[in-house]
């Protein structure tokens, strides 16, 4: 019984500062005025290696005239690839991101190289652009209050 309580006390604690981040992050994104599109992976996603590319993913890629997913042909072979990097708080990590439309219906996707060492599923990551680099942030794990 005691067991039980503190793990739960320990998970609430946990979802608490996951929360907590998150709206601490989003306040300061939207203080700086930093454009930015929000992301969460799912455990099928991380672990198949590709994520649907949301109606938000898109246009944010579109706006900051990254990349339109409107005008790319479908199939693996027209996929692009960019380079962004994964802004951890001791060091940022460089990552390929790839942009692609499937066969058959043309469904968005949208993958990072090596993101299941920065996020875990259900977590909250950040597209920014900067310099020429698309940047991704944990929100959910990191606290960027200090640094952006």
């Amino acid at each position: 019984m005691i067991k039980q309580i503190i793990d739960e006390s320990l998970t609430t604690k946990t979802v608490k500062q996951v929360i907590g981040n998150e709206k601490i992050n989003l306040a300061v994104l939207k203080e700086k005025n930093i454009s930015y599109s929000i992301l969460i992976p799912t455990e099928t996603g991380l672990n198949k290696g590709i994520m649907d590319a949301v109606s938000g993913v898109r246009e944010f890629l579109r706006i900051n005239n990254i990349h339109d997913y409107d005008s790319q042909k479908f199939g693996p072979d027209n996929k692009v690839k960019l380079i962004g990097k994964f802004c951890n708080r001791d060091k940022d990590i460089q990552t390929e991101i790839s942009l692609y439309r499937s066969n058959g219906r043309g469904d968005y996707r949208i993958w990072y190289s090596e993101l299941k060492t920065f996020v875990n599923a259900n977590e909250e990551i950040a597209l920014i652009y900067k310099d020429d680099i698309i940047n991704v942030l944990n929100l959910s794990r990191i606290d960027y209050s200090k640094v952006l």
